[in-house]
């Protein structure tokens, strides 16, 4: 009887010690390391972080042109530029609608990312 408890739990030890070891922990750095170049810094992966960050490229858009009228007739400004960018004013009056509250989280991320890197743009 006592054997097949025995045989369930080593089983259990070894995929967790496996699991471990793939994931890795933090890297501690050595203090006797110099610290990065600027060459290192401004790596193309670097470069590129905002292309990254976005994970849904065009989505904001797509959903601005499917909520064209709604957010004209809340905000009282149209979404788009006449040059076809996104119109951050109309995107910040916006935020302090009703509407907005009852969106899903991960558009008004998108939301307030196109409102920041405006800021990017501007800075």
């Amino acid at each position: 009887m006592g054997r097949g408890k025995s045989k369930g739990r080593g089983k259990g030890r070894k995929t967790k010690k496996r699991v471990e070891r793939k994931r890795g922990g933090r890297k501690s750095r050595s203090k006797n390391k110099p610290s990065s170049t600027k060459k290192e810094r401004t790596s193309k992966s670097n470069r590129r972080w905002i292309q990254r960050a976005i994970k849904r490229p065009g989505e904001l858009k797509r959903w601005l042109k499917r909520n064209a009228k709604k957010i004209e007739k809340l905000t009282g400004e149209k979404p788009f530029t006449k040059s076809g960018e996104v119109n951050t004013n109309a995107l910040k009056k916006l935020r302090k609608t009703e509407f907005y509250e009852k969106l899903p989280t991960f558009r008004k991320q998108e939301i307030n990312f196109a409102i920041t890197a405006e800021k990017f743009r501007k800075g």
